[in-house]
């Protein structure tokens, strides 16, 4: 433990991914723990938040291919345009300050991961 101490000290970077770490492994934990006791995950952790998108994402999008396909299809013109729009103001660095650019990457991240569900929607 002692070690583990002085190594801490001696190099902040690793006492900061340490706690990172910790904040993960708690998140994962009590996500786990709402599970086994009421069968729903509270959603912290990164991996059950993004499940739980994909899942909502692609039961919309079904609902939407039922109910209206040419509405879906505009979804997925629209969806297409939009990930090009991000991935341009990125490139360009049209961001003001590195939250808005943060804030870009999760967009781009989200409307990736839906334009997933809907090729595998479309292939099906």
């Amino acid at each position: 433990m002692q070690e583990l101490n002085r190594l801490l000290d001696e190099q902040p970077v690793l006492a900061l991914e340490f706690v990172e770490l910790d904040i993960r492994n708690q998140q994962a934990h009590s996500d786990l723990q709402s599970y086994n006791d009421n069968k729903v995950f509270l959603n912290k952790h990164d991996i059950t938040k993004a499940r739980t998108f994909k899942r909502t994402q692609k039961e919309e999008l079904l609902r939407l291919k039922r109910k209206d396909p040419s509405a879906f299809v505009k979804e997925v013109a629209n969806l297409v345009q939009n990930i090009r729009r991000i991935e341009s103001n990125i490139r360009g660095q049209k961001y003001k300050t590195e939250e808005e650019l943060e804030s870009w990457k999760d967009n781009l991240s989200r409307a990736r991961t839906k334009h997933d569900i809907m090729v595998e929607i479309l292939n099906d």
